[in-house]
């Protein structure tokens, strides 16, 4: 089951780690918030940078990522050893279903999760600002992580509002409050911009992931 245990740990690393910004409240400060994503937003999009699709419905959002290892059923018993069948289904580290299907001489291993990564609530608030929705969700700390969304045309921006990259360029327009925890050795940002100054960040941030609208 090795090469399995590699695809998912490197899968969560690379989606798990976000940046160490936060936000002191919600953000576009003093926009309504929105009960709904609007229609034309609403569908599936396939990431450019991987093989991951999310997908937008009415109040949340969902991240869909599907593999599919094919193995001849000599390397099945060399990765999976004698305690797994070659035809079985069954829930694996951090809740990944595995399909597991004999096809000729091989073996088919498919493996598929589903990740909410936002649903509108109290603790999710949706705002919208010059046709950038803000998704910001409330942290264990009191603050907020922000992400946006916004389409252009058939291809869809998704990332977080700022990186760590970002920080130093946008330190002109808005007060980027710096506190370094040395237990964990990283330096945590705080920001509260106001609505004119997320008008120039939107400007000055690099552009996040970009996915193909699909359905």
């Amino acid at each position: 089951m090795r090469k399995l245990r590699v695809f998912i740990v490197l899968f969560l690393i690379f989606f798990g780690c976000g940046p160490y910004i936060w936000y002191k409240v919600p953000q576009p400060e003093g926009r309504k918030d929105l009960q709904f994503f609007p229609g034309q937003l609403l569908g599936k999009y396939y990431s450019k940078g991987d093989s991951s699709v999310i997908r937008i419905e009415n109040k949340k959002i969902v991240r869909e990522y599907r593999e599919e290892i094919l193995l001849s059923k000599i390397e099945f018993r060399e990765e999976m050893g004698d305690t797994i069948s070659e035809d079985t289904s069954f829930i694996f580290a951090d809740c990944w279903n595995i399909n597991i299907k004999t096809v000729g001489d091989s073996v088919n291993v498919f493996s598929s999760r589903d990740e909410e990564l936002f649903s509108i609530s109290n603790q999710n608030i949706l705002r919208e600002y010059r046709g950038y929705y803000f998704l910001n969700l409330k942290d264990t700390n009191d603050y907020w992580k922000v992400k946006v969304l916004k389409l252009h045309g058939d291809t869809l921006e998704f990332d977080h509002l700022l990186t760590q990259k970002d920080i130093e360029n946008i330190k002109n327009i808005t007060t980027v409050e710096i506190v370094t925890d040395t237990a964990e050795d990283i330096s945590k940002h705080y920001l509260k911009p106001s609505k004119r100054e997320i008008k120039k960040i939107l400007k000055k941030r690099g552009r996040g992931n970009l996915y193909i609208k699909t359905i």
